[in-house]
């Protein structure tokens, strides 16, 4: 028989992830804390690669996410349920949470998503989340996404959007259907957002009238009957001109385009 030399093995699969698993095992039975520091400081997400016990220790978990200058609030989803209802700790992982990788919605994970229920409806703690990143709104508690001092702070800051309200479409159902606060949303913000106004307000010939007056694109969000209402298409087109007759019902952007041409 031939002999034949076997070809060497190259490290992949399950060969690799074996070996993966036996140097995490013995890195977890000999770390000590000092070198658990000196692992989250050079990577902090390697937090949950970690034992159960320094994801519990107060000091490993400040060092990963003071260190992670992007997603400290990924980090703090790693720590142990206790740690995340550590005010101070949260407050820290806020403070350099500065990066927040978004979802097409708009969502994505940041530190007041990893906080504790008790922590989400601490207003401290909720508005040094949304002053940092307006999309942190959505994590706060329900009473919270309704109280105008925060919902405010979040419109204004929207980190990634600089600051052009869409931070109002996680305000409590509440807030969206309060007249009052929604007309004053309207006029700082425009029309972009104002769909997200509760159904009934946006099926409120009153309040339409008030909008489009203000900015005659918010007909594009008002209920099917009223984009068929003569007094409120011809209100938005007043304020904004006929472009605006697009969001008309078929029938009355037919006619009044029209007698636009006829005009003209």
């Amino acid at each position: 028989d031939t002999l034949t030399t076997p070809l060497p093995r190259h490290s992949s699969g399950w060969a690799t992830d074996a070996l993966s698993s036996s140097i995490t095992r013995a890195l977890e039975q000999s770390m000590d804390r000092d070198e658990a520091i000196r692992t989250v400081e050079d990577n902090p997400h390697d937090l949950g690669g970690l034992a159960d016990e320094f994801k519990a220790d107060r000091e490993v978990v400040l060092a990963a996410v003071t260190a992670d200058s992007h997603g400290a609030g990924e980090v703090l989803c790693e720590a142990s349920e206790e740690l995340r209802d550590d005010r101070e700790l949260v407050l820290a992982a806020i403070t350099n949470d500065s990066y927040v990788e978004h979802d097409d919605d708009g969502t994505g994970c940041t530190a007041l998503d990893s906080a504790s229920e008790r922590l989400r409806a601490d207003k401290g703690v909720v508005l040094a989340a949304v002053e940092l990143n307006g999309a942190a709104l959505q994590y706060a508690s329900e009473a919270l996404r309704g109280d105008r001092e925060v919902v405010e702070m979040a419109c204004e800051s929207d980190g990634w959007q600089e600051g052009d309200g869409q931070a109002i479409c996680w305000a409590s159902d509440a807030f969206k259907a309060n007249k009052d606060l929604m007309l004053a949303f309207l006029g700082i913000y425009g029309a972009d957002y104002f769909g997200c106004a509760s159904k009934e307000l946006l099926a409120d010939k009153e309040v339409i009238l008030v909008a489009v007056a203000m900015d005659g694109e918010t007909l594009s969000h008002a209920s099917d009957d009223l984009k068929a209402d003569r007094d409120v298409v011809l209100a938005a087109v007043e304020k904004s001109g006929p472009g605006v007759l697009q969001y008309a019902s078929e029938e009355l952007n037919q006619e009044l385009t029209a007698k636009k041409q006829r005009s003209e």
